[in-house]
């Protein structure tokens, strides 16, 4: 996914301070990308799930784990029915967590749809790595 000029990113965190900085991080390294932020996990899963195979082009997902009702996990496992062990058109899914937990580490790996895990909070270094 290098070299894309315009990505596409969502940030599914129920922290709003967390989506303003990473949103504002975001804009900084992309000025021309379309960033969403979601509170609510069901309503980016929703989100998620109703978009056209080809509007996963390009898209970044960044999903926080701890989260209530419906945590990270219940994404994962919701995406997982609907698309099996890959999201559509190569889209990449971060896990972006407080938790450094190895259990979660671990635990992330047996997405196949999980392109790595990430510690927040989410550093500028690594989210260049990632463009």
């Amino acid at each position: 996914m290098s070299n894309i000029e315009s990505p596409k990113f969502i940030v599914i965190d129920d922290d709003n301070i967390n989506n303003f900085l990473v949103r504002g991080v975001l804009k900084q390294l992309s000025s021309s990308s379309e960033v969403e932020c979601f509170t609510n996990p069901q309503l980016a899963l929703d989100h998620l799930i109703g978009l056209e195979n080809e509007k996963y082009k390009d898209l970044i997902i960044f999903l926080d784990l701890n989260m209530p009702v419906i945590n990270g996990w219940d994404v994962l496992d919701k995406l997982s029915e609907h698309y099996g062990a890959c999201l559509p058109e190569n889209a990449k899914l971060y896990i972006a967590s407080s938790s450094d937990i190895d259990k979660d580490i671990s635990r992330s790996k047996a997405y196949e749809m999980v392109t790595g895990y990430l510690s927040k909070p989410l550093k500028l270094e690594k989210l260049k790595e990632i463009l």
